[in-house]
């Protein structure tokens, strides 16, 4: 008695299970290598390709095409096996009749029936066209497969609709990929472009602007005023002068990156030659020093741009009832990183001195860090606005002088010079008490060797 009878199972029966199971195979084998292949297809010109390519030796016909959604009309976006310049900007719109049918469908729509509905269906048809299939991701409609005779004429027979049905599951899903990446792609080229102009824009502006503002600064030397009026003046022109760099800088920045140049440097002798010019070209502050007589290294011409924008942000809020306070120490990195996650942080409590470590730091500590804290006595900005003040062109909502005074940038620089020095920026607020802005930069000499 043969296996074959054991199993109860004719001749023919068996030749029918083994072509079934071939077939089977030979769909998982062509799936599994469409998937490999289109996994990392990130255009849809390729995708159609590969797909339609793979398709038309699946199915054994002699071209395939694929009409592509574009809003209201789909349109030719490739073919395989018919080449004709012809067909090159075919487009069916989505009212013609037949595409409606073969999306309600959801099957192969055979051409000869309803080509007469449409020029370019019937053009189709005229290239060897005989079917229209749906590709579509759930409810939402992709495109159309457009199916050419079978090599051998015959109508597509039970298992090449299954295979189509297959590779359209596959193709679709690869299709909807690619159309995200190139949107995203078409995105962010946009933005780049935007971002570009911008930063051109201003380049163009700050540069123009130096040069009226030389001329302004050498009028008003030779022209006798009142103190009060040249002081006016010297202030306007220094906010203005102090502005174009940092817009120049930011710009720089955004471009290349930040260059940092750093300077060996005496504490104390620092803050008399440069902390102080700096704050009095923006009015009345306290200065309370705790630095020791020792060498600090950090980009000094940076770092105050940094301290000048937040000095100039806290002149605005100070109020009436207190000059700003600068507060200068040293401290540690990892007492700061501790400190800056500390969630302590956000309570309502301005007192100075939040990362001063104890005891004292070390200046020859090799982990040193310069520590500035800028505090006014103004009325503070909303928790919900903290996150934002960093960011270019932005100021708080509650502030008294949005839209009047500052274009945002202050902020976003000193942010800018902490990243770059490796260290960090954070504020301190409360509404109605006032806010302490407070950068920490590595300060630590270079050691050779």
């Amino acid at each position: 008695m043969t296996s074959t009878t054991r199993l109860g199972l004719d001749h023919n029966t068996l030749l029918a299970y083994q072509k079934q199971y071939h077939t089977q195979k030979r769909l998982t084998d062509a799936l599994f290598a469409l998937f490999r292949t289109l996994g990392s297809a990130l255009q849809v010109e390729r995708v159609v390709h590969v797909g339609l390519l793979t398709l038309t030796g699946q199915l054994l016909i002699k071209c395939a095409g694929f009409l592509q959604r574009d809003g209201n009309t789909y349109r030719l976006v490739g073919t395989v096996g018919a080449r004709d310049p012809r067909l090159a900007d075919l487009a069916v719109s989505a009212d013609v009749a037949a595409i409606t049918t073969v999306f309600q469908q959801r099957g192969v729509l055979d051409l000869e029936t309803v080509a007469a509905q449409d020029p370019a269906l019937m053009q189709l048809r005229a290239h060897g066209f005989r079917g229209l299939f749906p590709l579509v991701d759930g409810a939402e409609p992709l495109g159309i497969i457009i199916l050419g005779d079978k090599i051998v004429p015959g109508p597509l027979a039970p298992e090449d609709l299954q295979i189509l049905d297959a590779f359209g599951v596959v193709i679709a899903v690869s299709l909807k990929n690619s159309v995200a990446y190139q949107l995203v792609e078409a995105s962010r080229n946009e933005l780049e472009r935007l971002n570009e102009m911008k930063r051109e824009f201003l380049s163009h502006v700050s540069h123009e602007f130096r040069t009226p503002l030389t001329i302004f600064k050498n009028i008003f030397e030779m022209i006798e005023v009142e103190p009060e009026i040249a002081e006016m003046q010297r202030s306007a022109l220094a906010r203005l002068e102090h502005l174009i760099n940092s817009i120049l800088l930011l710009n720089e920045i955004n471009a290349t990156g930040i260059k940092l140049e750093p300077q060996l440097l005496d504490g104390p002798t620092w803050i008399a030659d440069q902390v102080r010019p700096i704050l009095e070209r923006h009015g009345r502050f306290e200065i309370v020093s705790e630095l020791p007589a020792c060498k600090l290294e950090f980009d000094s011409f940076k770092v105050g741009i940094a301290l000048e924008s937040l000095a100039s942000n806290a002149v605005k809020f100070a109020g009436e009832t207190a000059p700003p306070e600068v507060r200068l120490y040293l401290s540690t990195r990892a007492h700061v990183a501790a400190r800056v996650c500390d969630p302590r942080r956000d309570v309502a409590d301005l007192s100075p001195g939040w990362l001063r470590s104890s005891p004292d730091a070390d200046p020859a500590d090799p982990e040193i860090m310069l520590v500035m804290e800028v505090k006014d006595a103004g009325i503070g900005i909303p928790r919900s606005e903290v996150d934002k003040v960093f960011q270019p062109f932005t100021q708080a909502v509650n502030s008294p002088t949005r839209g009047v005074r500052g274009a945002g940038l202050g902020l976003a620089m000193a942010k800018r010079i902490a990243d770059a020095h490796n260290g960090e920026i954070f504020v301190r607020s409360a509404i109605g008490q006032g806010t302490i802005f407070t950068i920490a930069i590595p300060a630590a000499p270079a050691r050779s060797g």
